[in-house]
């Protein structure tokens, strides 16, 4: 029976609520200027039943340095040096009307629990987070997909650097609110799990309260083959969730294949690693990684992997990635295998002379790593630790997509000890009025909204359903608001950012296309107009109120245009007529211009 049959998906959906932060009134947008710098060391504790969570202590054991950016949305609540106020109202309403659409139980008495994280991405080294509802479920073509849970937390700090044990966190996005929203592993497979996300994220979106920005939505994929359950962090791209359960099938099942050929070896990895120092067979090496390692003080060390050879990169074998993603982790990039030797400047001469050392045999792989001293025991320790559970087919283990759809491994699985109660947050009581009131305020089904947005907006019903399928309703509604030509805002959005941000690889933020659209609305530009300032912010790097003085900005007038067409009828190059009259008037200049208007001019030249 093949693993595929015994998939089981599930979904953890993370949205960003816009208000403001959850425990401070520090706002969520920001210039992201930065005002100064702060450093702390995570130190994992103990739960209140004396033990300590598997995950906390794998990131305590990595002992990386956490460097802070202080934004100017962030206060001392997000610097762990004040308690946190009150919960914000609107993300609380948001989280509330959520559950309701999705058909859930809210709790009439909200806790607000400590998860432990000590990655870095917290400066408290716990993440605040309460269940709102539980029990709900949302309807797809395929039938109900349960959801287990609605929660309300704390986003954590934007990684911007990591490497050299050193990671460097902006503050900007820690404390925004997030409604997590966790399905039961019910979906069927990859397609199914893609239109769960869909139907789950149209709710969300259609109240009005998600932020618009490239990160506001995140989805965790969890997925589970028979070996234990998977779960995959960041899939940024509805698209890329097929991609991700497929990988981890081949991963999976290159794992299982492994493990048959080597599971008797497994007594072999349970025992201490034997870890021989072979810095000075390298001290004349051509390897500029060994070299540039040995001279920064660090250490090359050998340990022997029985069972491995032929297995470490061969074919649809990948033993030698799931160790280089785990040592990556610790900062460690100088990591080689016997499969990829000779190679990276280590010649086959000093290969030979390691084989011998090692006593390497054809079913051996051997591995050589080059890290600090002090990392040495502890890194050894975990490849090995590592390697049995590979081989006895535990896959339980949280990992992170990457943009192209493959993962690497991030941590162990946290388990229940990393949660305890948050004594600095009052109990929220939801009463039966609060939720009749909120019933009010759920989304209508995505078939209403999108016949609503189609008759309101005059768009048609492809139209409608694009911009409702991929959660645009929110930002037509507000850019409509602005600039009162709805069709116009709809191929913007739909067709001309995309493609430009996609041109420049850069992204407008949310609040400055607001306010592109606020000066749009004021200065009634033509789509021409609001088009080039939308290319000019992004190519240029300016701010709207910047591009808005921009001399290729002004529109050209009746008499301008008048002047340009007189002087095109005139011209005996080729000849100008109705079918060509736009095109060679854009071609004259570079300004924007009304093409009825220019057509109109033309009509009354070509009477004379």
């Amino acid at each position: 029976m093949g693993l595929r049959s015994r998939i089981k998906i599930g979904l953890e959906i993370h949205f960003q609520v816009s208000d403001g932060k959850l425990f401070c009134r520090c706002p969520t947008e920001t210039s992201s200027n930065e005002l100064f710098r702060f450093e702390r060391r995570m130190i994992a504790t103990t739960s209140e039943m004396g033990s300590m969570d598997r995950a906390a202590k794998y990131e305590m054991e990595r002992n990386l340095l956490s460097e802070y950016v202080a934004s100017e949305n962030s206060c001392l609540v997000e610097y762990d040096e004040e308690p946190p106020h009150e919960v914000d109202r609107k993300a609380l309403k948001a989280a509330l009307i959520a559950s309701l659409a999705l058909n859930c139980k809210v709790l009439n008495n909200i806790f607000f629990m400590r998860k432990v994280v000590v990655d870095g991405s917290n400066t408290s080294g716990f993440q605040r987070t309460a269940i709102i509802a539980i029990n709900g479920w949302v309807a797809t073509s395929r039938g109900k997909v349960r959801i287990s849970s609605v929660s309300l937390e704390e986003d954590s700090a934007r990684l911007l650097e990591n490497g050299d044990g050193r990671s460097i966190y902006s503050l900007d996005r820690l404390g925004i609110p997030l409604i997590e929203i966790a399905t039961e592993p019910g979906i069927i497979d990859e397609l199914h799990a893609v239109e769960t996300a869909k139907a789950i994220g149209y709710f969300v979106q259609a109240s009005g309260f998600s932020r618009m920005t490239v990160d506001a939505i995140r989805q965790d994929v969890n997925v589970s083959f028979g070996y234990g359950r998977v779960e995959i962090k960041g899939v940024q791209k509805l698209s890329l969730i097929p991609e991700v359960i497929s990988y981890e099938l081949s991963r999976q099942e290159s794992l299982h294949d492994i493990s048959e050929k080597s599971s008797q070896y497994l007594g072999f990895y349970r025992e201490e690693p034997q870890v021989h120092d072979v810095t000075d067979m390298f001290r004349e090496t051509g390897s500029k990684i060994l070299l540039s390692n040995i001279r920064a003080g660090n250490r090359i060390y050998a340990t022997t992997l029985r069972g491995m050879g032929g297995l470490m990169k061969s074919g649809k074998y990948r033993m030698g990635k799931e160790l280089a993603d785990l040592v990556r982790r610790y900062g460690i990039k100088g990591l080689f295998h016997s499969d990829e030797l000779p190679g990276y400047g280590i010649t086959q001469e000093e290969v030979d002379r390691l084989w011998s050392k090692m006593k390497k045999t054809d079913e051996d792989a051997v591995l050589l790593i080059a890290c600090p001293t002090s990392l040495s025991e502890v890194l050894f320790i975990e490849i090995f630790s590592r390697m049995a559970k590979l081989l006895q087919m535990d896959l339980t283990e949280t990992r992170f997509a990457a943009d192209d759809g493959s993962t690497f491994f991030l941590r162990p699985m946290p388990g229940r000890e990393r949660m305890y109660p948050e004594t600095d947050v009052p109990i929220l009581r939801i009463s039966d009025e609060t939720i009749h009131v909120m019933r009010n305020d759920v989304p209508l089904p995505m078939e209403e909204t999108i016949s609503m947005i189609s008759r309101d907006y005059g768009l048609s019903s492809q139209d409608a359903s694009v911009i409702v399928s991929t959660f645009r309703k929110a930002q037509l509604e507000e850019l409509s608001s602005l600039y009162k030509h709805p069709k116009i805002v709809a191929r913007f959005i739909m067709q001309t950012l995309p493609e430009l941000e996609k041109k420049y690889g850069r992204k407008i933020e949310q609040h400055k296309l607001t306010r592109l659209f606020t000066i749009a609305g004021e200065k009634n530009w033509i789509r021409e107009v609001l088009e080039k300032a939308a290319d000019l912010m992004l190519s240029g790097g300016l701010d709207p109120d910047a591009v808005a003085g921009e001399e290729e900005l002004s529109q050209l007038g009746e008499d301008e245009l008048r002047n340009i067409m007189v002087k095109l009828l005139a011209s005996s190059e080729s000849e100008t007529n109705e079918r060509n009259i736009i095109a060679r008037v854009k071609k004259e200049t570079g300004r924007p211009f009304d093409a009825a208007q220019a057509m109109k001019v033309y009509k009354s030249l070509s009477k004379v």
